[in-house]
């Protein structure tokens, strides 16, 4: 059975129209090469509305209100904070309208409109906008990162699955340039940090060289001597031409290793006799470090086990394939996950999905 969801709003937040007050989260989607946007909203009573977004340490995240109620205000809580359990690092009420704040890490952050106790009676409503708008690039040592000489003379590629992915710059945006496979003999040219990323200047030992820069993440020592110029059965190979649709994210990508994080609790299920086997639609994401998120297009497969596999192409090409088992993401290496009201937020090195439970559950 096909199943589309209708457009966009179905998973993510209508910036055109105004915001109601409820209890799940809105995640904030700035639109496409805009570093901000505008969000109008109305709370009553004790109602309060939560909106999320990601930001990186060292940025600036700027939130502004105008309400034509002086009881409404609004919070900011960090990653992992709870509202009503946790300190937030504005405070509405006492430290005004006006939050600019540096984020102390990165993660997922929530802002929260409510009204004052004084105000928030079964009558009073709020009506409001809020600018939020995150600015700044977070500290990364980037192209000025010193390469060490580190490691061996030659490395050994180990674990890159279909192949590790030769590249012109640092970073998983850049040019692949050659394709090695596992076993592979490259020359060390010495690592640096870019973000969260080692890196290695690497040259092919064989054939016409081709030098770049790989993931240090899947280069070895070698184990046994290896001569400079390795047999031919494990030659670089070209990268082909990109094909027309995005080609899937290769392992040689993978963010550095680090443990993988299983969301808190999964997505609760819905009293449902029988989810959808396919569904597409948009979803929040951001791919790269200090990015807006935007809208991303996804396709969701529904296996006989109700596992579902959900496919994200990524605005200026290339995917991300994520895994869920009985609502919970399967554990994967460098992928950290959390539960932020009806979502499931993933975090992969510099990328981040908000996943909301009915593309989980079929709707």
């Amino acid at each position: 059975m096909f199943h589309r969801l209708a457009g966009a709003t179905a998973l993510t937040l209508a910036l055109s129209g105004p915001i109601l007050a409820q209890t799940a989260s809105n995640p904030v989607v700035f639109p496409v090469g805009t570093t901000g946007t505008q969000l109008e909203g109305s709370i009553s009573g004790q109602d309060v509305a939560d909106f999320t977004l990601t930001a990186r340490q060292g940025q600036t995240l700027i939130v502004k209100m105008v309400t034509d109620n002086p009881s409404g205000y609004f919070n900011i809580y960090g990653p992992g904070s709870v509202p009503g359990e946790d300190e937030p690092l504005h405070s509405g009420s006492s430290a005004g309208l006006d939050a600019s704040l540096e984020m102390p890490s990165d993660g997922t952050y929530l802002i929260r409109t409510f009204q004052s106790q004084e105000g928030g009676n079964a009558d009073g409503v709020a009506n409001y906008t809020l600018s939020v708008s995150v600015d700044g690039d977070a500290p990364d040592a980037g192209a000025d990162a010193t390469v060490t000489a580190e490691g061996p003379d030659l490395w050994q590629v180990a674990g890159a699955g279909a192949g590790l992915n030769i590249r012109s710059e640092p970073t998983q945006a850049a040019e692949v340039l050659a394709r090695v496979e596992n076993g592979t003999s490259l020359r060390n040219r010495g690592c640096k940090p870019v973000g969260e990323t080692s890196w290695c200047e690497v040259e092919t030992t064989s054939g016409t060289p081709v030098s770049g820069w790989a993931a240090n993440s899947y280069l070895r020592a070698p184990t046994e001597p290896v001569e400079a110029d390795p047999p031919p059965a494990s030659p670089a190979v070209s990268a082909q031409p990109p094909a027309a649709s995005p080609a899937r994210v290769e392992a040689g990508d993978a963010p550095p290793a680090s443990p993988a994080i299983r969301a808190d609790k999964p997505a609760p299920k819905p009293a449902q006799a029988e989810a959808p086997a396919e569904m597409q639609g948009e979803l929040p994401c951001s791919v790269a470090m200090g990015a807006p998120t935007q809208n991303c297009a996804f396709t969701a497969s529904r296996g006989a086990d109700g596992a579902v596999t959900v496919t994200i192409d990524w605005p200026e090409g290339g995917q991300r394939e994520l895994r869920f088992a009985d609502g919970a993401p399967a554990p994967r290496e460098g992928m950290t996950s959390e539960r932020r009201g009806a979502l499931t937020v993933i975090n992969i090195g510099d990328e981040r999905y908000e996943i909301p439970d009915e593309l989980l559950n079929g709707g």
